[in-house]
């Protein structure tokens, strides 16, 4: 067992520093259109993503994971929980929270931009994990079912606010899998899927950005030079990669208005563009293996909340990474997910090594 659980430390470690690696390589390319208009921005970019983002996330992933033990997490896991809502209800504070596209999910302090809703999904991981550890046998239960997804209720409303759909889905996406893990009964997880389904169709009703993106995503070709400009441009980029890529650093699409958010949403598109088919398969491949070990780490945890965080990190960093990848491929709608280790953010690069040294530390104590 100690031997196992040393195999799933280092592994999930090399795979991370691998993804981190080919993140930094992929953001430094894709970011030479934006060298190309603006050098200081270019530099303080870099200096944000790498800087804050690899070397600050490495040092907290470190620390994280030798240091802090799982318990004070799940003895404080409300209080991060009711902290991370607080922290996302900043970002309707005219003096610090800022829009963009129509959508308020900025906080900044000065040199520092995030989004909140990063530290809120690490937050309702904490808030869920603790309590299905508490009350596992009940969940079978409708009542005590239903109260479990009562806690996504407040999350629900602060996300839909600014709007953030995409955020909600996912952090339901994750919550319902949690549920199915611990053996809720498949008829009140269907009722719920089912009401999640409506739900979501309601407001694609009600906002005209989602029906848009729908539509976009089934008729690209309507407005190939607005709503369906980027989904074309990223097809392009993919298609033309062909097997073996252009080369590293030879992508033309990430210069001009070819490709927007080519450092950010789109990087998987300039990704597969260097790197052709070969290099993409092997992200995929990575992602995969991330997944694989994460879920070992979970089986093997020690305790029943240290099952539910880990298995949760690992659905949180995995289903971002795919969907994303399945998005700029045109396989399913646009969304703002990022593509994890690789698009541009330092402060979400830091959280997300911030939750691979939660999930090594879970593994380290198995």
């Amino acid at each position: 067992m100690k031997r196992n659980r040393k195999k799933e430390y280092r592994i999930l470690l090399i795979v991370t520093l691998v993804l981190l690696v080919i993140g930094i390589v992929m953001y430094f390319s894709a970011s030479f259109g934006l060298f190309a208009k603006n050098p200081h921005r270019f530099y303080l970019s870099l200096i944000k993503h790498i800087g804050l983002g690899a070397f600050g996330g490495l040092f907290l992933m470190h620390l994280i994971s030798k240091y802090f033990s799982i318990n004070i997490f799940e003895r404080y896991a409300y209080f991060f929980y009711i902290v991370s809502i607080l922290l996302t209800l900043l970002v309707f504070i005219p003096e610090l929270g800022f829009s963009h596209g129509g959508a308020s999910r900025w906080v900044t302090f000065g040199f520092i931009t995030f989004q909140p809703v990063e530290f809120l999904k690490i937050g309702v991981l904490f808030a869920l994990s603790s309590w299905l550890a508490r009350y596992s046998k009940k969940i079978r239960e409708w009542k005590w079912f239903v109260f479990y997804f009562l806690l996504l209720l407040p999350v629900a409303i602060v996300l839909l606010i600014q709007p953030d759909t995409s955020s909600t889905v996912l952090i339901f996406m994750v919550a319902w899998i949690l549920a199915l893990s611990r053996r809720a009964k498949v008829s009140h997880l269907i009722t719920v899927a089912l009401f999640g389904i409506v739900a979501l169709i309601a407001l694609i009703m009600y906002r005209p950005y989602i029906r848009n993106r729908i539509d976009v995503y089934f008729h690209p070709e309507h407005d190939p030079l607005g709503a369906g400009f980027q989904i074309r441009q990223s097809k392009v980029a993919i298609g033309s990669g062909k097997v073996f890529g252009v080369g590293l650093g030879k992508s033309g699409h990430k210069f001009g208005s070819y490709l927007p958010e080519a450092s950010s949403d789109s990087i998987f598109a300039i990704y597969a563009n260097e790197g052709g088919f070969i290099w993409s398969t092997f992200l995929i491949i990575l992602y995969l293996v991330f997944l694989f070990f994460g879920i070992r780490i979970a089986k093997n945890a020690k305790s029943l909340f240290a099952q539910n965080l880990a298995l949760g990190l690992t659905l949180l960093i995995v289903i971002q990474s795919f969907l994303n990848i399945a998005t700029i491929s045109g396989l399913v709608p646009l969304s703002g997910f990022p593509l994890i280790f690789m698009s541009g953010g330092g402060t979400a690069l830091l959280i997300s090594l911030l939750e691979v040294g939660i999930l090594l530390a879970i593994a380290k104590r198995s």
